[in-house]
């Protein structure tokens, strides 16, 4: 099978989990003897200073003549079985469907957040969860500037939101979409996309054999507790260190960067908290300094998708401390692979800390309950069964309707 890749990358200095998992794919299609075609763009093109470049990146989200001519020739030239989309922001844009769907080339999207229904594709805004906008109402977020905290940034993204759900792009566009949870799924179906057309399919995770600690091997006689990912609110970062003021006996370590380290360091300063912020490491590095951890916690603020950072943990035997919020409830259940806390909540989340740190029974039952579940689910061996079985599904019988996309308007 030929499989046509598209995605469009964030920076390469700084890969989002969206990047990693891309590769990851890839990887795993090609081991099992597929072929795999890329179309890719970065945001690196994009050059930040320069006003020009980032008004024709504004009008290149609305539709791009580049991307409809280059993918165009790109499956004219190679024939491949099917295409599947990751990320069209903001370069490759909705041409890509347009591009795939006049080559009569069957499409399938993963869903990775929620920029089919929010500007900033999280749903937070100051502080909380936001659901003012849902693709068609797109002008609470241009007057809250919800994009890059800009009202003008905010607009062309709002529009290309406006223009997939006025064209019913996305429901005649894309043969399967395919969500990370439950939660996703049910949100695709509030936007008027209809069951047949999405399927659960949840990431899977390939770690390096040098990042696996061998049986009693320990990073440090001292136990921490580790926090991976970007250093921005909808994180809960400071949820996090707010919570720490009341922990004893346990230091932290914060791997990862963004432009609230300056913030975080300083608070960890003048409240003497035992924080070690080690910045972005190589993957192998960062899941070693996992793997020694005695739990990690992701007190994201924002629903998120499916948190690598959590497969990480589960596959390493670390118990892991969430939010109870969006895919990350899903994934913990009932405090049955992990503790849950109220998002936002620090005094909530201290709590969980100390109850884990003191229970070393309660560690152990969540450390093998993460282990099965990540054997279940979320190995490259099931990953691989798990895809391939939506693109047989796909290919066994297209499901898009044939009209050209711009004689689809309601």
């Amino acid at each position: 099978m030929k499989i046509l890749l598209i995605h469009n990358r964030y920076s390469r200095a700084a890969p989002g989990g969206e990047d990693v998992v891309v590769d990851a794919e890839q990887r795993l299609l090609e081991s099992a003897g597929h072929q795999v075609v890329r179309y890719e763009r970065s945001v690196d093109e994009v050059g930040a200073a320069n006003p020009l470049d980032l008004l024709a990146t504004a009008w290149e989200m609305q539709g791009s003549q580049r991307t409809h001519r280059e993918l165009g020739a790109l499956i004219e030239r190679e024939r491949p079985n099917l295409a599947h989309v990751h990320n069209l922001f903001p370069l490759i844009s909705p041409s890509a469907y347009e591009a795939c769907h006049q080559a009569g080339l069957p499409l399938v999207q993963t869903v990775h957040n929620y920029r089919l229904s929010c500007a900033a594709a999280t749903h937070y805004r100051a502080g909380d969860v936001c659901e003012s906008c849902d693709g068609t109402k797109i002008w609470p977020a241009v007057r809250h500037g919800c994009f890059r905290r800009s009202h003008l940034a905010t607009l062309p993204v709002a529009l290309m939101q406006r223009r997939m759900h006025g064209r019913r792009i996305l429901q005649h566009g894309v043969s399967r979409f395919l969500t990370l949870t439950e939660f996703a799924r049910h949100r695709l179906l509030s936007l008027g996309i209809a069951a047949h057309r999405i399927a659960v399919r949840a990431n899977f995770i390939d770690l390096p054999a040098a990042a696996i600690p061998r049986d009693g091997q320990r990073l440090s006689s001292s136990p921490y507790a580790i926090f991976s990912g970007r250093l921005s609110e909808e994180k809960g970062v400071l949820t996090l260190l707010e919570a720490w003021r009341g922990v004893a006996g346990l230091a932290l370590k914060v791997l990862g960067d963004g432009r609230l380290r300056q913030r975080c360091q300083q608070f960890a300063t003048e409240h003497n908290l035992p924080v070690e912020f080690l910045g972005n490491l190589p993957r192998v590095e960062a899941l070693k300094v996992v793997a020694g951890a005695s739990m990690q916690i992701v007190p994201s603020r924002w629903f998120e998708g499916m948190p690598l950072v959590i497969l990480e943990a589960w596959a390493l035997g670390v118990p892991v401390i969430a939010a109870r919020l969006g895919g990350m409830a899903e994934m913990i259940g009932h405090d049955e692979r992990g503790l849950a806390f109220t998002a936002g909540d620090a005094q909530h989340l201290r709590q969980r800390i100390t109850q884990l740190r003191d229970s070393p029974g309660l560690a152990e039952e969540l450390r093998l309950a993460g282990r099965r579940r990540y054997a279940a689910s979320h190995t490259p061996e099931r990953g691989l069964e798990s895809l391939l079985e939506q693109y047989r599904q796909v290919l066994g019988g297209d499901l898009t309707d044939q009209r050209p996309l711009t004689d689809q308007l309601p």
